[in-house]
């Protein structure tokens, strides 16, 4: 383990085809010696994982320069185990997720379902999902014991793989986020911070310890009227394209989006094909990012 007992996650090249290949290899290999035939369709993902490597799903937990781990986080699901109302909500879907054996017992692949639930977060989703393999029991225990909801079986025939688990899609906590070194880093953006001053108002109402501006937007607000886009620690905001312009939505985790707004000015050409994401960094000093969910599904980051 690294000396500050901090990692890299990275996104992985269309090119590491063959590095991501040899590490669920591995995987693979231990799987068989326990007696257990999770993973027996892996051979098939080699015409399934060069397009998630090159839309950016696929990413690589490193210590120092020695890659330990693998997670792909797709925002498509299968459409073979979830319903159409699920697959209609925004969720990311976790897969081949993967850490070295020699660094069992050191919590890692919960480390990377957290940030797998922070990523999906900050790109918009509302959950994280995936689909395990239907006869190991072992490996469902290890998803809740880690705060998983199992939400049932489904048996599609030639189909291995079908117990579905999801978990809420939240930010990571300050100390997670300590630990994880992101390349590349989702875009900030110029936000300066004001402080309200006290954290309760004079009708005992909680208010926040800052607020960040984004000047190159400004919003209509239904209450406040018109002012630069605000962005609240503890809030998540989205662009979305309508017919007649840009509205802003916004949401607490665990929460649905609300309208929160119409955007009056952009400084920056936004595509009306995309989402936009927006959310509080809270590592210090604190900042705004804000994620692109590109018309071709992917939450890859985009700089």
């Amino acid at each position: 383990m690294s000396a500050l007992n901090t990692f890299t996650i990275r996104q992985a090249r269309p090119d590491e085809f063959e590095t991501v290949f040899e590490l669920l290899a591995e995987g693979v290999n231990w799987l068989r010696s326990r007696g257990l035939d999770q993973w027996s369709t892996w051979e098939k993902w080699r015409t399934k994982m060069r397009p998630s490597l090159e839309r950016g799903d696929v990413w690589f937990l490193c210590d120092g320069d020695t890659l330990i781990g693998t997670v792909t986080v797709e925002i498509d699901g299968d459409a073979d185990f979830w319903t159409p109302d699920e697959l209609a909500e925004p969720a990311g879907y976790v897969s081949k997720l993967y850490v070295r054996r020699a660094r069992a017992g050191d919590e890692l692949g919960r480390l990377l379902l957290e940030w797998a639930g922070d990523h999906a977060y900050r790109f918009g989703c509302n959950w994280l999902r995936l689909d395990a393999w239907k006869s190991n029991p072992d490996l469902h225990a290890y998803y809740r014991d880690r705060g998983w909801t199992y939400l049932r079986t489904v048996d599609v025939p030639g189909r291995y793989s079908g117990a579905l688990f999801q978990t809420l899609a939240q930010p990571l906590s300050g100390a997670t986020r300590s630990r994880l070194s992101e390349i590349p880093q989702i875009p900030t953006l110029d936000a300066p911070m004001s402080v309200p001053g006290d954290s309760v108002d004079t009708a005992g109402n909680w208010r926040p310890c800052h607020i960040h501006q984004v000047p190159e937007f400004a919003v209509e607000y239904p209450q406040l009227g018109p002012r630069p886009l605000l962005v609240v620690p503890g809030y998540r905001y989205r662009f979305r394209f309508v017919e007649n312009g840009w509205l802003l939505d916004s949401s607490q985790p665990g929460s649905p989006w609300q309208a929160a707004g119409r955007v009056t000015e952009c400084l920056r050409r936004l595509d009306p094909d995309a989402r936009y994401v927006l959310t509080h960094d809270d590592r210090k000093p604190c900042s705004v990012r804000m994620a692109v969910v590109k018309p071709g599904r992917s939450l890859a980051v985009t700089t």
